[in-house]
């Protein structure tokens, strides 16, 4: 599908999950009001928050938008609005377009959803052909499980950081597989050092780039690259609540 307000319309019209799924809000859409152009790296995300919040709602407050521009801005960019980080060849999209709800709570899509909703973000990546794509956390990961099986057979924790290429639209693109950045998340400089990477299309410094892992999957405390992070984050915690 080539133009994007038939996109978005779609989306808005859908009702796949009005009865498989009762948790999730069919009745609330959230769409961004302005089409993407020349996209260098593509975020995708999990679902749209309850609420009055979104991405693309510049004058209602959102976490994860602070959060973008933040890290964004961490790494030499400048990124102060919307406008910017479009500008920049930034866009973001979720994996699932509606909220889930749970006991009035915001919730994590089941994996029934995401596969439901798949047809509408396989749309976007085939009009917006993103030249890099980043996907924060386990939905965005399990969703692009579905659509590539070089995704599947692995947990986030072991998966982060890597990048891997695909062929969407005939085109290769890459693809920084990230942890979601969660208020609480303990990898928060890990999540910062993975999209200075992607974005700025520079290697981990680690000796072997990046073959200098712990266990768990992610760089050693001891790797370059994420003492560099961990530098900036010195004081960009200490400023946190400005962002978060």
């Amino acid at each position: 599908m080539r133009d994007w307000e038939k996109i978005q319309n779609k989306i808005v019209a859908c009702k796949k999950c009005k009865n498989e799924n009762p948790e999730v809000r069919v009745d609330i859409k959230k769409i961004p009001g302005i089409a993407p152009k020349n996209i260098e790296l593509l975020f995708i995300s999990e679902a749209p928050p309850l609420g009055d919040s979104y991405f693309y709602w510049e004058k209602a407050r959102d976490t994860l938008r602070k959060r973008i521009f933040a890290i964004l801005n961490s790494i030499g960019y400048n990124i102060n609005s919307l406008e910017d980080f479009m500008a920049a060849g930034f866009y973001l999209t979720p994996t699932v377009k509606c909220p889930s709800e749970e006991k009035g709570k915001n919730a994590s899509p089941s994996n029934n959803t995401i596969k439901f909703c798949l047809e509408h973000l396989i749309n976007e990546l085939d009009y917006i052909k993103p030249k890099k794509i980043c996907l924060l956390g386990k939905t965005a990961l399990y969703g692009f499980s579905q659509l590539f099986p070089e995704f599947k057979g692995g947990k986030l924790k072991e998966l982060a950081g890597k990048i891997r290429e695909v062929e969407i639209g005939g085109r290769k693109v890459k693809v920084m597989i990230n942890y979601w950045p969660g208020y609480r998340q303990r990898n928060f400089d890990e999540i910062v050092e993975h999209i200075r990477r992607i974005a700025r299309d520079q290697k981990c410094l680690c000796p072997g780039g990046g073959r200098r892992r712990t266990r768990r999957g992610s760089c050693s405390s001891r790797c370059p690259s994420l003492r560099q992070s961990s530098e900036f984050l010195s004081k960009y915690k200490f400023r946190s609540h400005y962002y978060f």
